[in-house]
């Protein structure tokens, strides 16, 4: 890979790092999001997808922004309706599988808008982007 990125032929190097990149950061959010999902740590998983979102938002557009926030208020709801399951502490089967329903449908919702958004690439010449 050239140095150089100002130079017209090497402007494709750049937005292919980029993406490697952004990819490689989305990996890392996804792998974290499935290591706290294992270990049944709700509050973690929650602000793990907050966070999914920040990078997910700049690829959506007002509609789909307010679809979030529906789902969004929902799993608040849900959390606040069932504090001691998100914390562990109420280990209620209708309880922790609420829990796990919010968060769910939240990380489903990001996943759906990231492949539409093709955000894991869609050329087969960008490898590593699949």
């Amino acid at each position: 890979m050239a140095d150089d990125y100002n130079s017209e032929t090497n402007k494709g190097d750049l937005v292919y790092d980029l993406r490697q990149t952004r990819a490689k950061i989305l990996e890392r959010k996804l792998d974290h999001i499935d290591m706290l999902w294992v270990t049944n740590d709700y509050p973690g998983c929650f602000e793990a997808l907050t966070n999914l979102k920040v990078w997910v938002n700049h690829q959506l557009d007002e509609k789909e922004r307010k679809e979030y926030e529906t789902i969004y208020s929902n799993a608040i709801i849900i959390i606040n309706k069932y504090p001691g399951a998100f914390n562990k502490q109420d280990t209620r089967k209708e309880s922790v599988n609420a829990i796990k329903y919010a968060l769910t449908t939240l990380l489903e919702w990001l996943l759906d808008k990231m492949e539409d958004h093709a955000m894991f690439g869609t050329k087969e010449e960008e490898q590593g982007l699949f």
